[in-house]
């Protein structure tokens, strides 16, 4: 008996889990008041963040911390990163861990 090689689309599985997740905080917004856009893009990750806050002109920039060292971006990475947009472009960064405020540059 032969089994079939089974083909999976991780991009496009990836992507759906990413459209899924950003419904979600959409609705959380929507119902806190807040009207929020979704968008997915690929790339590097600092790289993708950049040119959306050209392209949308983008004054707040809000990011989550993972509470735990699972995540991809560990805090360290994020303040690098909030650090570098608030010297490149004129905007406020702000990280979020647990829905605290655990960064914030001056201009924020």
């Amino acid at each position: 008996m032969l089994a079939s090689p089974v083909h999976v689309d991780v991009e496009q599985e990836l992507d759906e889990l990413g459209e899924f997740v950003l419904a979600m905080a959409q609705e959380r917004a929507r119902a806190a008041g807040i009207e929020a856009e979704a968008l997915v893009r690929r790339g590097d990750f600092k790289s993708v963040i950049h040119a959306l806050v050209k392209e949308l002109e983008i004054d707040l920039v809000i990011f989550g911390s993972p509470i735990n060292a699972a995540g991809i971006a560990t805090f360290d990475d994020l303040q690098a990163l909030a650090d570098e947009l608030v010297s490149t472009r004129s905007l406020a960064v702000m990280i979020l861990r647990g829905g605290e405020v655990i960064y914030q540059n001056p201009a924020g």
